[in-house]
């Protein structure tokens, strides 16, 4: 019987003595598996690599379901990926590589490409569902090396300023917790711009556990990386210092900030303002709240090149400063 006359695998009883659940996923790889080397089988070098009306060739394709597995049963043992797929992930925009090491006969992906381990050698193909789920969910930047391992790293740098702050609760009279703060920041950076900067959020969240926690800088970098923990300390003021200095610093040191510590600069001075206004510190008159105003438009008139979107909600939230009140 052909291989395309055959029921599908998971009608075939094949493999009952693995559990139900991941029989279900192998039994899902070897259909696509099946169905690549169907689709694939006769065809030339040059219709593997043609690209009809512009769009990507098949062996763009072929490499990238290769790889697109490697990665997905790497999220699934709960492990990162490494440097070498990271960078085979980056390759993946370049659609000009070679057959020879982007797919074996009849298209299957390459020995080299494969990954070896206790799969039952079902690790070659993606189901439609996986293949929309991940394509509809990739990272915008060549920085980041998926979604799912964005997300988990957010979240931790956010789980990890959570319980940093978790006693700590902002000057408003409202009392919020202070995590609140962290919040908007974050939600302010990540509304700045339509890439995704992974650090950078996680800056976001982690811009005051240095200043205001006791977490080292070298705890950050070990937690987070070196990007994290640069851009925290570029916002970072020496607390040893009076805080009258301590402002005049973050003054005279604005025009030297890398633009994405701007943002989180700016993004740090609009939820402070937005504070001011809705939930002023106790007893800070109608003068004190107008200082603080005045003060930060002297911090965000000196970045050099300030996130336009940013630049313009700052602005907007500052020239509510008439409706400042005493109490």
């Amino acid at each position: 019987m052909q291989k395309s006359e055959l029921p599908e695998p998971w009608l075939r009883g094949t493999m009952a003595e693995v559990p139900a659940v991941q029989r279900a996923v192998l039994h899902a790889l070897e259909l696509a598996r099946e169905d690549l080397e169907r689709w694939c089988d006769g065809l030339t070098d040059e219709e593997f690599h043609a690209r009809p009306g512009g769009i990507a060739p098949v062996a763009f394709h072929l490499r990238h379901i290769a790889r697109s597995i490697d990665r997905l049963l790497s999220y699934a043992e709960s492990r990162q990926l490494s440097a070498e797929q990271i960078s085979a992930m980056k390759a993946e925009m370049d659609s000009r590589g070679t057959r020879n090491w982007i797919a074996g006969p009849c298209g299957r992906p390459h020995a080299a490409a494969r990954r070896t381990g206790n799969h039952h050698g079902q690790d070659r193909g993606r189901t439609k569902r996986i293949r929309r789920e991940r394509e509809n969910t990739m990272a915008t930047n060549d920085n980041e090396i998926g979604s799912a391992v964005s997300v988990r790293r957010i979240l931790a740098a956010a789980l990890f300023a959570a319980e940093k702050h978790a006693q700590q609760k902002r000057k408003g009279a409202a009392g919020e917790p202070y995590f609140n703060h962290l919040l908007e920041v974050a939600e302010l950076v990540a509304t700045s711009s339509d890439r995704l900067d992974v650090e950078l959020l996680m800056a976001a969240f982690l811009h005051d556990t240095v200043e205001d926690t006791g977490v080292t800088l070298q705890e950050l970098e070990t937690h987070f990386g070196k990007d994290v923990a640069a851009l925290v300390d570029e916002v970072t003021d020496d607390k040893s210092l009076p805080k009258e200095t301590r402002k005049q610093l973050q003054v005279k040191d604005a025009p030297r900030k890398s633009e994405r510590a701007q943002t989180l600069k700016l993004a740090d001075k609009i939820s402070n303002l937005r504070s001011i206004l809705a939930s002023p510190p106790a007893g800070w008159n109608r003068e004190r709240k107008q200082q603080y105003f005045e003060w930060a438009r002297q911090v965000v008139a000196g970045l050099a090149t300030p996130n336009p979107f940013l630049k313009t909600e700052f602005d907007k939230t500052y020239s509510m400063i008439s409706q400042l009140k005493d109490g």
